[in-house]
């Protein structure tokens, strides 16, 4: 009796404005709630959220020179975002951004102090997996969906069904595991055997595991499956470092940062040094190449390595979907959580608004969605464009009102539709380090990790069109917890407003090394452009994303 109690709490019970949802019949049966209820024929959904992964994919994004074979099967029968983005370049507003549906401005959500639930923000907000376990979904999740305690818990139980807990993240620590060379000291890359169960073995095996539970419980599933490569440090068996040990992995093809581009734009927040066998090599940039030419090939190969490392991980969950003959009514999402920078502008990891640092893949494989398979969709989109699509394709109701983004359902049926209004939108933070320095690194650049949100120094927004990106930069306000935008107004040139603009025209987006070489924002002839972007980045950070109060 127990159990049962328990089963029909984990399944009907929500927060308390869900109570309502529930009724009851007479001679105490119970039935299960409104809100329960999974819709007729429901399409399980497989979320594969990958730490750090910019598109360094074959088949999806051209990337010739990498072994993905797994990642390159789902792209062939799946609709791939060529102009994917994230919201936020770093982890955790990033993830709640798209957790959640809300843009970091409404979530106030801008680095690693605050979260959602906090009261006065969204502590009443339905998640993404929420609004699943809502109706009637088996939701389980384990390694980085949420970004860790933020929120606290990985949001459970409000986010995830209790008939399996959370499997938390767990870091791989070179110095506990029995590494073996080439890199068997730590640092940015660690070497170990190949039976070693690192944490991505870990949390794929659970995955597998709880698509057996599903078939036990008889229950369409949503799975949250977050891996933790190649986030640094890399961590892989040698054999995945092997398959790149002699191959050519090129060198930046822009090294450093062009003087034409504000130093503001440019970070090494999280990778001031690099350690190689316990050999440090300091972050020479921004205006010098970061590293030596072995120390980038190296890195590069750890990337790499970690990426194929990954691929095979994901392969064994979707080899065991199809082997219990799940593929065909399953929904499988593949995307990483911001972009990736390895060298080019002397940049490394993410922390930019640039092209690198914001575009994702996003591959999504919906079977009952024939015209997307193997499709490419060219028109920017956003992660926090999740939500509704993933609630969209499974044929739940749209969630509540103040869920932003829009669906991406219609691609689906027609995958080289470009609206004319298709943008994309990212905002980074910058905390200098001394802001009355006369370097302009010390002046402009630092981390905002702890900053109070009332205090950070600057913003850069930026719009991603088809054809061009324009990011502007100005001080914080952090009264009203926006930019101080009138500083850009024409008559006020006194006040800090620094602008980029990238044309992206009819390039080679498996390219990485051509994006953004020039800032053409002064150019004379693009005056009225400028203004365009401007103007419409604007208007929809200073009016749309007001924070909620």
């Amino acid at each position: 009796g127990l159990k049962i109690w328990h089963d029909l709490f984990a399944t009907c019970v929500e927060p308390a404005r869900m109570l309502f949802s529930m009724w009851f019949v007479a001679l105490g049966l119970v039935v299960p709630c409104l809100a329960g209820v999974p819709p007729k024929g429901a399409k399980n959904v497989l979320w594969f959220i990958v730490d750090d992964l910019r598109p360094q994919l074959n088949e999806a994004y051209g990337q010739k020179n990498m072994i993905t074979p797994h990642m390159d099967k789902l792209a062939t029968s799946a609709l791939v975002f060529d102009r994917a983005y994230a919201q936020f370049a770093v982890c955790a507003p990033s993830r709640t951004s798209f957790m959640t549906g809300r843009r970091p401005d409404r979530a106030q959500e801008f680095n690693f102090k605050d979260d959602f639930r906090q009261s006065g923000i969204g502590a009443d907000w339905v998640t993404l997996p929420q609004h699943f376990k809502n109706h009637g979904y088996l939701t389980l999740g384990g390694g980085k969906s949420f970004h860790p305690t933020l929120p606290a818990n990985y949001d459970e139980p409000l986010s995830w069904s209790q008939d399996e807990p959370y499997f938390p993240l767990e870091d791989d620590d070179c110095h506990k595991l029995p590494a073996v060379p080439p890199y068997s000291v730590g640092g940015s890359i660690c070497t170990v055997p190949a039976n070693t169960s690192l944490f991505d073995f870990r949390v794929t095996s659970k995955a597998i595991e709880w698509m057996h539970l599903a078939e036990k419980l008889k229950r369409p599933f949503f799975l949250a499956v977050g891996i933790r490569r190649p986030h640094l440090a890399w961590t892989v068996p040698k054999e995945y470092f092997e398959l790149y040990a002699n191959k050519d992995v090129g060198l930046p093809r822009q090294p450093t940062l062009p003087r034409d581009i504000p130093v503001i734009a440019w970070s090494n927040e999280a990778f001031t040094h690099a350690n190689l066998n316990g050999s440090n090599f300091l972050n020479q940039g921004p205006y010098n190449q970061s590293f030596p030419d072995h120390v980038i090939q190296e890195l590069r190969r750890g990337y790499y390595a970690a990426v194929s490392y990954v691929d095979s991980q994901i392969g064994r969950v979707l080899d065991e979907l199809e082997a219990l003959n799940r593929s065909d009514d399953t929904i499988v999402v593949l995307h990483g959580d911001h972009g990736y920078q390895l060298g080019e502008k002397a940049c490394w990891t993410k922390h930019t608004n640039f092209e690198l640092g914001t575009r994702v893949p996003l591959i999504i494989r919906a079977p009952s969605q024939a015209a997307s398979i193997g499709r490419h969709v060219a028109a920017p989109v956003e992660l926090v464009d999740l939500y509704k699509t993933l609630a969209d394709l499974a044929g739940l109701p749209q969630p509540e009102a103040s869920v932003q983004g829009k669906s991406l359902k219609s691609f689906f049926q027609k995958p080289a539709t470009v609206p004319g209004d298709a943008v994309a939108y990212s905002q980074y933070d910058r905390c200098p380090k001394d802001p009355t320095s006369s370097d302009p690194v010390a002046k402009f650049n630092g981390d905002c990790k702890s900053t109070n949100r009332t205090d950070l120094g600057y913003m850069g927004y930026t719009i991603r069109s088809l054809e061009w990106r324009y990011t502007v930069w100005m001080r914080w306000d952090g009264s009203r917890q926006r930019g101080h935008w009138e500083d850009c107004d024409m008559s006020s040139a006194d006040k800090f407003c620094v602008r980029e603009l990238y044309g992206h025209l009819q390039e080679d987006m498996s390219d990485f090394e051509v994006f953004e070489p020039e800032n053409l924002a002064a150019e004379l002839p693009l005056a009225d452009l400028v203004q365009n972007l401007h103007n419409q980045l604007r208007a929809h950070f200073n009016g749309d994303e007001a924070p909620v109060v």
